[in-house]
């Protein structure tokens, strides 16, 4: 029977990224890794975030990309303290409606990526499966949290990424050979 380290793409084939980096580096990082990957391996849709010791601390997609950008975005933390403090919901979403209209240019979004740090944008990854876990409990993991990828450990360490991508492919597969 298979498992998801058959089927996951191994830490070192994925492109990483520092928590302190900009949007605008990510970027690259993601362009560069996507450019060249090998033929017949599916487009690259994130990247992983490390701390400063290397650990695998979140991942940053390309709806975290664009939802960064947004001019009505702010960090999870400054949301937070906001929530703490009591600021209305909908008061922020007329704050942000507003500074749209204030900048309404793409070009005008995009600039903010020089600026703007992975750590403000990236999503925490809490979940992981073990490397030794079924693909059937796999596929469950993945549509369970709705999540295009799950890290893949090896006890306390990450050694992968399981990517949608790469579950679909096993699906399909089997699916057409059936």
């Amino acid at each position: 029977m298979r498992c998801v380290r058959d089927v996951m793409l191994p830490l070192d084939d994925v492109p990483v990224v520092r928590e302190d980096a900009t949007l605008a580096e990510a970027v690259g990082i993601l362009e560069a890794a996507d450019q060249s990957r090998p033929p017949g391996r599916p487009h690259y849709r994130a990247v992983l975030v490390t701390n400063a010791r290397g650990q695998v601390v979140g991942k940053l997609g390309h709806l975290a990309f664009l939802k960064a950008l947004e001019p009505g975005h702010e960090a999870p933390a400054e949301r937070a303290a906001l929530d703490r403090a009591g600021v209305d919901p909908e008061l922020l979403g007329s704050i942000a409606g507003h500074r749209r209209l204030l900048e309404p240019s793409l070009e005008a979004c995009c600039r903010r990526a020089a600026h703007t740090r992975v750590c403000d944008a990236m999503h925490a990854m809490p979940e992981a499966l073990d490397e030794d876990t079924p693909i059937n409990e796999a596929v469950t993991a993945i549509v369970r949290l709705q999540t295009p990828s799950i890290l893949v450990r090896r006890g306390d360490a990450v050694v992968g990424l399981l990517r949608l991508a790469d579950l679909y492919q096993v699906v399909a597969a089997l699916i057409t050979t059936r």
